[in-house]
């Protein structure tokens, strides 16, 4: 196995820990002999559990580890929190080097993890060709850390010619079996999904993750309903039959009066959307740290106007509805002209059957 295939599999093992460490990011660990072979791997399982590093090196004995090679996602933590220093239990071992995909962006580690290897005498390198795919695993992780505020992503299934939707509001199915397997892994990566009331009526989804590794995951079920009308109906709905309701939130205008315990205050501004930089900051307070928007037009519509949307995945179904009869995703979204248009950067492509799925960060003029 050469360096390259070593940390992608490192990635691939961090990959397994989505859904389950937040507010730690996902990590993995590869070791190799001197030859090349594999020894060891590992990722870190759950928040609070053993990080990558530990979970790779302790299924060898201490002797196995002489000129060894280390594979990690991330560099190395350097500190003691709910578990030991990674680097400082590295730095101790007979191992020759250890490769990194991305620096940590935590800045409490941010390269100490690497100055302890290297004062150690272990030689460090960075594999900045397998970067890029190291630093997508810890999008929400890095967004945190810089903004202490959630990160936020939308995910829409649309038609070739951009809706979501039939004018009479259904939307169930126009992506295929394929498409909605992933929007299942894709909501296991995030603490939350908000949806808005209308969507809540009309389609009545679980929103949870029914893969059977996520079976046990209880994410937390965000609903816009501004004037609060669905609160006394909360028990009719399945995102009630399938989580606890202390993971359900329904935002509604801050001057409401209302007494259940799942209303969640936030205020309108001028245009009457909810002021989405301020729900941000109250939701971080939650302690949700990742937010993924699956709905409808307006929701998306008030994240995008706001500013506050940061990554998209957009999933695009062979269908041509109409403009006549279909709803389009971004209907409540003006831009004056082409320069003023939301762009995306660090685009990607990927095929589930007969749909396409383009995702990508956000980039705002």
């Amino acid at each position: 196995m050469n360096k390259i295939e070593a940390m992608k599999l490192a990635i691939s093992e961090a990959q397994k820990g989505f859904g389950k460490v937040s507010p730690n990011p996902p990590v993995g660990c590869v070791v190799l002999s001197p030859d090349g072979d594999l020894i060891s791997k590992g990722y870190h399982r759950h928040f609070g559990g053993n990080h990558a590093e530990i979970e790779a090196l302790e299924k060898i004995e201490e002797e196995t580890l002489k000129g060894a090679q280390v594979f990690i996602s991330l560099e190395p933590c350097s500190y003691e929190g709910k578990t030991p220093s990674c680097a400082k239990r590295l730095a101790a071992l007979p191992i020759a080097g250890v490769y990194y995909g991305s620096l940590d962006p935590n800045p409490r580690v941010n390269g100490a993890g690497i100055e302890i290897l290297k004062n150690a005498g272990k030689r460090v390198t960075h594999l900045s060709e397998c970067e890029e795919d190291a630093k997508s695993l810890i999008e929400v992780f890095s967004w945190n850390v810089s903004h202490n505020l959630p990160f936020v992503a939308g995910k829409v299934g649309i038609t070739l010619d951009g809706h979501l939707a039939h004018s009479s509001g259904k939307s169930q199915w126009i992506t295929g079996e394929e498409s909605r397997k992933d929007v299942h892994l894709l909501r296991a990566q995030y603490d939350s999904v908000l949806i808005g009331k209308e969507t809540l009526l009309l389609d009545d989804p679980s929103l949870n993750s029914r893969l059977s590794e996520y079976r046990d995951l209880e994410n937390w079920v965000i609903v816009f309903d501004q004037k609060g009308s669905l609160l006394d109906r909360i028990d009719e709905f399945q995102i009630s039959k399938v989580r606890d309701k202390s993971k359900i939130l329904f935002v509604v205008d801050e001057e409401l009066k209302h007494s259940s315990s799942i209303a969640f205050g936030c205020p309108v501004d001028s245009s009457g959307f909810f002021d989405i930089p301020e729900l941000l900051k109250r939701i971080y307070k939650k302690g949700i740290y990742s937010i993924l928007v699956e709905g409808g037009a307006r929701a998306l519509s008030s994240f995008v106007e706001q500013k506050s949307l940061h990554q998209i995945y957009c999933y695009i179904a062979p269908i041509i509805l109409g403009g006549k009869s279909g709803i389009n995703w971004m209907s409540d979204v003006f831009h004056t002209d082409l320069g003023s248009a939301m762009y995306l950067e660090n685009v990607r492509h990927k095929s589930f059957g007969n749909d396409i799925r383009i995702s990508g960060r956000t980039r705002y003029k």
